[in-house]
């Protein structure tokens, strides 16, 4: 994966999409990594379980810098690309 196309395909949220949105940080998000989930319809249960795995296994140091940061722009694109939409409908 080529580094600026990832960069890129961030890039389009925007701080007035995200804000248009009312996307977030949410602690150990940044709200331009996030974005995916709620603009996009990506499956955050399944991202932030990835990223909390991701967080263990490099042992991620809980010093106010974002994990999804410190991923980056190419881990996060693959990360969303495994949590697409749930297809969850309502109950009605």
């Amino acid at each position: 994966m080529n580094r600026e196309i990832a960069t890129q395909w961030f890039n389009q949220f925007t701080p007035a999409v995200i804000a248009e949105y009312g996307v977030e940080a949410t602690g150990q998000w940044c709200a331009r990594h996030w974005a995916p989930c709620p603009i996009l319809g990506g499956n955050g249960l399944k991202a932030a379980v990835l990223m909390a795995e991701a967080a263990v296994m490099n042992a991620f140091p809980n010093d106010g810098e974002p994990w999804c940061c410190r991923v980056g722009d190419v881990g996060m694109f693959f990360l969303w690309g495994a949590c697409p939409p749930a297809g969850m409908t309502s109950s009605e």
